[in-house]
């Protein structure tokens, strides 16, 4: 379907005269209302790119009204022959919403730029009666994006963590994305600081107020699960409407080639136990010990991929670092043996590394932040950044604050036995 045949299926359900009909149930008013008032906002800023692939990327945006709509695609930056992907559909309805829209464009073609824009038709309607009064469009400007898998691909990537939302922290790292710029960009958790209502993390994630609109509409964002997004009483089953999941049993985790080097995302949970008697950290929803263990086999299985299997450099990145809880020790036995270069984390809001020893095949790196002068300069926000450098991996950490360099490592290729995915 096209844009011109999605507006006339949509419009033939307006209500006749375009006036919302008397509706037999008048004990209450509509809930939510309608929303019939020309001075708000259709849209709410630019879009944000979610959770990419090789063959889908997910694309979100704001809105300021009752609205459904759609993302228009094409390799060709005048938007020739464009597809059109209508708003994401929940058993067979779509979205209609009055805060956030989200398209996944699937099928589509690994190592490729499209072009795309949003569309957004503003709604008029009762929610009792589903009758449509109204309609309106925007159409955004045109941005473009690559698919990751290109086979010509450089690798070249960028980690930041623990924004919190930090107005100096966070100005300060896209800036030193953008002058890296790098095909994948990881955004290693707690970018929110607690969810409580949707306008928290509509603000963090689609219109940070310290970050330029169309920050992340061209370069698309990794998220990876920190457990600050999961504080909040709006956070435990909302959240995907503003972080776009992924299909699997593990929607937040995500294993992907991109050049010689395969990332593997891992979704740490929570920073208490199951059983830790204090409150924070939403003590008696906590129910973690399982999801954590359950994740082994999934870890295991991105090794049996052959893509993932025959990487040259193979990085795991999870927001908690493996050694703060026990349910995630066997992660690191199993990342070990299949000769995992480095693990990236945060959390600590202290940048640190920690060299392999006998027991381990992997450095890990922790990034540091959110808060300038926090800790001292070892609690400063950091870019952790890689890229390929004659057949070798190059990983460095740097102080965004002071533009110091604190940590560079080098990586040799995986042996031949260990990109042959070793196994029990």
């Amino acid at each position: 379907m096209d844009r011109r045949g999605f507006l006339k299926a949509f419009s033939a359900a307006l209500a006749t005269g375009g006036v919302i009909p008397a509706v037999a149930r008048t004990e209450r008013p509509p809930w939510p209302p309608p929303v019939d008032d020309p001075e708000d906002p259709l849209t709410d800023g630019e879009p944000v790119l979610l959770a990419p692939d090789a063959t889908s990327m997910g694309v979100v945006w704001a809105v300021g009204t009752w609205a459904t709509g759609g993302v228009e695609i094409s390799e060709s930056p005048d938007m020739a022959d464009a597809r059109l992907f209508p708003c994401h559909a929940y058993q067979g309805r779509v979205t209609v919403d009055d805060r956030v829209l989200s398209v996944r464009l699937e099928n589509l073609k690994p190592g490729t730029r499209y072009y795309y824009r949003t569309f957004t038709v503003r709604c008029a309607f009762d929610p009792r009666s589903y009758n449509l009064s109204k309609i309106a469009e925007a159409e955004g400007s045109v941005h473009s994006f690559v698919t990751y898998g290109a086979e010509n691909a450089s690798g070249r990537f960028t980690v930041l963590n623990d924004t919190h939302e930090n107005k100096d922290a966070l100005p300060r790292l896209f800036a030193a994305v953008e002058k890296f710029d790098p095909e994948v960009t990881l955004w290693n958790g707690d970018a929110i600081n607690g969810p409580e209502w949707r306008e928290c993390a509509v603000k963090a994630i689609l219109n940070p107020p310290y970050l330029k609109a169309d920050y992340a509409s061209d370069r698309p964002l990794e998220f990876v699960m920190g457990n600050h997004e999961r504080f909040g009483s709006w956070a435990a089953s909302h959240l995907d409407e503003i972080l776009p999941r992924r299909t699997g049993a593990f929607e937040w985790n995500h294993a992907f080639r991109q050049g010689d080097i395969a990332f593997i995302c891992l979704d740490s949970g929570g920073d208490k136990s199951d059983d830790d008697p204090e409150k924070n950290g939403y003590g008696p929803l906590r129910d973690y010990t399982a999801y954590l263990t359950a994740q082994e086999k999934w870890l295991e299985d991105q090794f049996r991929r052959p893509e993932i299997a025959s990487a040259p450099f193979v990085i795991a990145v999870c927001h908690i670092p493996i050694d703060r809880n026990h349910v995630r020790t066997k992660w690191g036995e199993i990342l070990s043996r299949h000769g995992v270069q480095l693990v990236i984390s945060g959390h600590t809001h202290k940048w640190a590394y920690t060299p392999k020893d006998g027991s381990r095949s992997w450095d890990e790196l922790v990034g540091g932040g959110p808060r300038p002068g926090k800790a001292g300069s070892r609690g400063n926000p950091t870019l952790i950044r890689g890229e390929i450098a004659d057949g070798r991996l190059a990983v460095t950490v740097e102080d965004v604050c002071n533009g110091v360099e604190l940590k560079r490592l080098d990586y040799a290729p995986r042996t031949a036995a260990q990109r042959g995915g070793e196994r029990d």
